[in-house]
């Protein structure tokens, strides 16, 4: 990836201190010098605003508003993903079917490059801008 490649971090979560972070969502910032991650920011300043509106959007308008802010690609953090489902689950908010597994397939569809860790707990797809959005 060309250097200075920005990547979103999936789930968004604010710094410090989430309530279901395990901060390992920040390795991919302390062991890169060349590419710039979306986490960590402060929570509750504009940019984590804005991160938790972008990503709150239909799958087609998250997208389109990262490929328009320039970022290159989705880093997906499973374990708290699945966390912040648990968390839905406790406060009787509905869930959407199975919502990483359905994030994860339409990412899949318009990705040119897809990285997973061993442990499968971490996975990035390289967007192809160029593949339509799954509709």
């Amino acid at each position: 990836m060309p250097k200075g490649s920005l990547i979103f971090v999936t789930p968004v979560n604010g710094f410090p201190e989430s309530p279901y972070d395990n901060y390992l969502s920040s390795i991919g910032y302390i062991f890169s010098d060349n590419l710039r991650f979306s986490y960590p920011v402060p929570k509750n300043r504009k940019s984590h605003q804005w991160q938790e509106n972008v990503f709150k959007l239909e799958f087609d308008n998250f997208i389109d508003e990262i490929k328009n802010q320039g970022f290159i690609g989705v880093w997906v953090q499973r374990d708290i993903f699945m966390n912040t489902l648990k968390i839905k689950l406790l406060k009787n908010e509905k869930l959407k079917g199975n919502e990483l597994e359905e994030f994860e397939q339409k990412l899949a569809k318009i990705s040119k490059n897809k990285i997973e860790s061993a442990d499968t707990n971490f996975v990035f797809y390289e967007i192809d801008f160029d593949i339509k959005n799954p509709r």
